[in-house]
């Protein structure tokens, strides 16, 4: 009977190594997979990053843009008031003579 319980613990002793060698080999592969995943999130959002950077200059030169489209209106308002005023006053500069 102690050779039937001897083989079992031996039996059950390499099954448990063969246990833990499984689950272990299969562990590192799913770690591997979830690294290879997350570098692929990261590679992402870098890509998204750089993409938003991108965009946020490409705002900011349009508002650059804006704000000298808005002074050269200003300017010519001033000058059209300029010659609007300079006008007026030959107006009346002829009518009062």
């Amino acid at each position: 009977m102690e050779v039937v319980f001897g083989f079992f613990s031996v039996v059950l002793a390499v099954m448990t190594l063969v246990f833990a060698f499984t689950l272990s080999k299969r562990t590192d592969r799913l770690i591997q997979s979830e690294d290879k995943r997350v570098k692929e999130l990261l590679a992402k959002m870098e890509e998204g990053t750089g993409r938003q950077n991108e965009i946020l200059l490409e705002i900011q030169r349009s508002a650059a843009e804006i704000q000298r489209s808005a002074e050269r209106i200003e300017e010519t308002q001033k000058y059209i008031a300029e010659l609007v005023r300079i006008e007026g006053e030959k107006t009346r500069s002829l009518l009062s003579h």
